[in-house]
């Protein structure tokens, strides 16, 4: 039996029957009453997408005899179509469906069932009722994504910015937060079951304690189980997770110029040009690996230098907070000059260091825009 999505609209459009929907699962029993191609739920008009899904379980005979084994265990869901009396259909039809052997009955007699289309199928209310639903993944201090029975990537969360937990620096941050931000208030687009998810796409998720299981339930669309939930919540939000996941897709595109960045071994000048190759996107994405080279009295002078130059043409909060790290008392004069006239880019009313300046002095200045920066 194959769904005929088209031939269900023409249906549903001029039926001017009044029809009752009686569902029962393991998970719900509740009914939907369907006229003229409006679906109502306790008098509320609710959505009428399931019914694409529903109305060709009932508009396909059944010619096949089931065997007693086939029918021995509990149906997965039960559907009971009660048609006015007017209507061409019979009064009462019953469609017994069973997921795991991809079978629908009506007691008698059986018909298998292809098409992904089958784990549509509504299992509780929330099918019908919960139309421009949004939902969020609430995320902890630390995340972890797992593939392949393998971490691909981990990460924590520190005064309020992300880092990695095993001290990974060349790790694209913009994906990152595009991923983030798809976990946050995403629309539910449709409700499906396991069974039809890809399993070789699967990836988890594991923060605040709980798992969240990602996969595939189509070739663009992604789908995530919440953690006790039988079935999976698909959303077009997901999209910014790409085709799929793998360690590839946390990798920085500017692995080799920052490989040559971060490398002590190399020279001033090669790491420099490295530096110097970067994008200002690519930049942002760096920060953690560049604060790290600026708080590092050891790193040439010159290379941090240019990392605050970089960051000076680009003067977003968060580079300033990069460099107001930077700024200590032991440093370098002319380093913390080369800093706080960065800095003044942003705010132009923040006080420069100059190298004539004693310890007291340098201390209050950068006790100024420690402060400037909490507010």
């Amino acid at each position: 039996m194959r769904y005929a999505l088209i031939l269900f609209i023409g249906l549903i459009s001029v039926t001017a029957s009044a029809m009752q929907y009686d569902f029962m699962s393991r998970y719900d029993r509740f009914s939907v009453d369907v006229t003229q191609g409006r679906a109502l739920f306790n008098g509320q008009r609710v959505s009428a997408k399931p019914f694409v899904y529903i109305e060709p379980l009932f508009n396909t005979e059944l010619l096949d005899d089931c065997s007693a084994a086939t029918l021995r265990k509990k149906p997965d869901l039960t559907i009971i179509r009660q048609a006015d009396k007017r209507a061409a259909a019979p009064f009462t039809t019953k469609r017994l469906v069973y997921f795991k052997s991809r079978l629908v009955s009506d007691g008698k007699h059986c018909a298998p069932v292809i098409g992904q289309e089958f784990y549509l199928l509504p299992l509780h209310r929330k099918w019908f009722t919960n139309s421009h639903e949004r939902k969020s993944v609430a995320i902890g201090d630390t995340l972890t994504v797992r593939a392949q029975g393998k971490s691909l990537e981990s990460f924590v969360k520190k005064d309020g910015h992300w880092r990695t937990k095993a001290g990974t620096v060349n790790v694209n941050w913009d994906y990152f937060s595009n991923f983030i931000n798809a976990l946050h208030d995403f629309s539910v687009d449709f409700r499906v079951l396991p069974g039809a998810a890809r399993p070789e796409t699967k990836f988890i998720i594991q923060t605040n304690g709980h798992a969240y299981v990602f996969e595939k339930v189509g070739d663009k669309t992604w789908a995530l189980r919440m953690p006790g939930s039988a079935w999976l919540i698909a959303s077009g939000d997901f999209g910014v997770f790409g085709q799929s996941m793998s360690a590839a897709r946390w990798a920085s595109p500017y692995e080799s110029s920052l490989k040559i960045v971060q490398d002590d071994k190399s020279s001033p000048v090669a790491r420099i040009a490295a530096l110097n190759s970067l994008t200002a996107d690519a930049l942002a994405s760096a920060r953690p690996l560049l604060g790290k080279i600026l708080d590092n009295r050891e790193e040439p002078l010159e290379l941090r230098e240019d990392i605050v130059a970089r960051l000076r043409e680009s003067p977003s909060m968060a580079n300033m907070r990069v460099l107001i790290q930077a700024l200590s008392p032991s440093e370098d004069p002319e380093f913390l000059n080369a800093v706080t006239e960065a800095l003044r880019i942003r705010n132009p009313k923040g006080p420069v260091i100059y190298s004539n300046d004693n310890s007291d002095q340098i201390s209050a200045k950068i006790g100024e825009w420690q402060k400037w920066q909490a507010h």
